[in-house]
């Protein structure tokens, strides 16, 4: 009997997956880049005013430029 999955669905893998458990208690991605402590929760941005957004810069070329 053919099923709609591309793959075969083994009961007993699954369980060994499910049940498995890091024997060690670490993971890689703490290997690779270890946590560090930041130093404030505050948010910076640069501010600009509106009308320097909504200005239309000069491009004009001449003959110095």
């Amino acid at each position: 009997m053919s099923t709609a999955r591309p793959f075969v669905v083994s009961p007993a893998l699954a369980a060994i997956a499910v049940s498995w458990v890091n024997p060690m208690g670490w993971f890689i991605a703490d290997r690779v880049m270890p946590r560090v402590r930041v130093g404030d929760e505050q948010y910076k941005y640069d501010y600009f005013p509106p009308e320097q957004l909504l200005t239309v810069p000069d491009t004009t070329v001449g003959r110095r430029g």
